[in-house]
């Protein structure tokens, strides 16, 4: 009484459809692997990293030029 993935006994079409299934899942899983790979050589990796320091300097400046004012109009 053993029943598969699709819950019928003796069955083997759904075992099929299973199999087809998980294939076709390994083998888009295996290309868009290799894409991005070929699509993301070192340089551009460390431009990202590059521009997301980039933005977080930009956002420690901000936030100590907002707070120096802040202290002026306090003491003022």
């Amino acid at each position: 009484m053993s029943q598969n993935w699709t819950g019928s006994s003796g069955n083997n079409a759904g075992g099929v459809k299973i199999q087809n299934f998980l294939e076709a899942l390994r083998n888009s899983q295996s290309s868009q692997t290799s894409s991005n790979s070929e699509n993301r050589p070192g340089k551009n990796i460390f431009a990202e990293i590059q521009a997301k320091k980039e933005i977080e300097k930009n956002r420690i400046e901000q936030f100590q030029h907002r707070r120096s004012q802040e202290w002026n109009k306090i003491f003022s």
